[in-house]
């Protein structure tokens, strides 16, 4: 697939209204069928189809040269490409439990974003010249553009200098859960466990998110 396919199923997949005005971030690797689905395209297996998925991410970041990180403004011509790089980077903190040979802890955040996507994703890469800043624009200002404009909530944890400024973005992978849900703190704390236990929180919001639409409907 292209990376404007991958973008535009992106921005379906996450901009999709089933629930309501909250916007989760969340994309692991059965995920990625589903949203090569609304590209109409269908994969045998997910490691073909996050083959696929971080060719389409390496190319487009390549294709930005110098500035790998910098976010494409909205355009209503292009599909929102800025979005191949939140997802590759969401889908890097998902990995952070799942390293069976123990290469890295279940904190390496880094380590699994340049496995994913080679010296693109490297701790340098963010310490040099704008490219960090680039980071905390695409995070704070292009993604709140674009949930905005899909009438989605975004809440992100507060910008503080220091070690760790960069991966809080990406490692807070539930966004605007809203009254009733975790809260960021309690979000953080399922950052170490395994992937069935982190799915199990993310299934148990989406469910209590449709019936609080229903509730609100009857009513």
């Amino acid at each position: 697939m292209h990376f404007n396919d991958w973008a535009k199923a992106l921005d379906e997949f996450w901009g999709h209204p089933q629930i309501g005005a909250r916007a989760i971030l969340m994309l692991e690797s059965m995920s990625l069928l589903s949203v090569a689905e609304l590209a109409e395209k269908a994969f045998p297996s997910f490691e073909e189809a996050e083959t696929d998925f971080l060719h389409a991410v390496r190319t487009y970041l390549d294709g930005k040269r110098a500035r790998p990180w910098h976010p494409e403004p909205l355009s209503p011509n292009i599909p929102p490409r800025f979005l191949l790089q939140i997802a590759v980077q969401v889908y890097a903190a998902s990995k952070m439990a799942d390293d069976p040979e123990e290469n890295f802890t279940e904190t390496a955040y880094y380590p699994q974003l340049e496995r994913l996507i080679g010296d693109l994703g490297a701790k340098e890469r963010f310490n040099q010249n704008d490219q960090g800043e680039y980071h905390q624009l695409l995070w704070r200002e292009r993604l709140p553009e674009w949930a905005k404009q899909k009438n989605l909530t975004i809440e992100l944890p507060e910008d503080r200098s220091g070690a760790g400024r960069h991966v809080r973005l990406a490692g807070r992978r539930l966004l605007a859960l809203g009254p009733g849900f975790p809260t960021i703190e309690q979000i953080d704390s399922t950052l170490g466990v395994t992937r069935a236990g982190h799915r199990f929180l993310v299934d148990r919001i989406i469910s209590k998110s449709k019936r609080n639409s229903m509730m609100k409907n009857d009513d």
